[in-house]
């Protein structure tokens, strides 16, 4: 899937809890070729009941990442946890807060993210947290490759894939990200969608 920032060094790496497992592969290979000062994995106990988020962790999805982290070799004894994000604000708002409180102002940021989520996560950051400086990037892997390899049905990534886009376009009115263009090819394909009955994870009628 396209869309990706290239992959930098940074003061701060952030990665972005979420129902599949995709950020910590990508963080595996990001840390392999690049160095961070501080590393925040974010992400609360999220989503529980909802079927298509549901998953089989414990605890915080930042406490799950950790896990996996180590399970893959990854030190993370000087990662901080933020185990209480419910959405995209709050994964930016409550890790800028978190490292605020420490004394930690970083000016630059690399984002991880599941594929369809970078986009997303920089328009919130840029709204939420103006003077970072902040690069989005996610796994390299094709879209059907992803949907198998993270346990998706077509049916519910395709849901999934158009709440969060619908969000893209309500959000900046709603003062949560800053406003992100939208090409009419792109807007009229997420309606077809919906017509088709891909709408469990709208956040209201588009």
């Amino acid at each position: 899937m396209k869309g990706a920032d290239q992959p930098r060094s940074s003061d701060l790496l952030v990665v972005l809890g979420t129902n599949d497992s995709s950020p910590v592969d990508c963080c595996v290979e990001i840390l392999k070729h690049h160095s961070f000062e501080h590393i925040v994995i974010t992400g609360g106990v999220a989503h529980q009941n909802c079927r298509l988020m549901a998953k089989n962790w414990n605890g915080s999805e930042a406490q799950a990442y950790e896990e996996l982290l180590r399970e893959k070799g990854i030190d993370t004894s000087s990662t901080l946890l933020e185990t209480k994000a419910q959405n995209t604000g709050d994964n930016v708002t409550l890790t800028r807060d978190l490292l605020a409180a420490k004394g930690i102002e970083p000016r630059t940021a690399l984002f991880i993210t599941k594929p369809f989520m970078a986009r997303r996560s920089w328009a919130t950051a840029k709204k939420q947290w103006p003077a970072l400086d902040v690069a989005n990037t996610f796994i390299d892997i094709e879209m059907e490759a992803y949907v198998k390899t993270y346990g998706y049905s077509f049916d519910d990534f395709a849901n999934i894939l158009v709440g969060d886009f619908q969000r893209m376009k309500l959000y900046p009115d709603l003062g949560f990200q800053v406003p992100v263009s939208i090409p009419e090819n792109v807007w009229a394909a997420f309606e077809r969608l919906v017509e088709g009955g891909y709408d469990q994870r709208l956040a209201h009628a588009p």
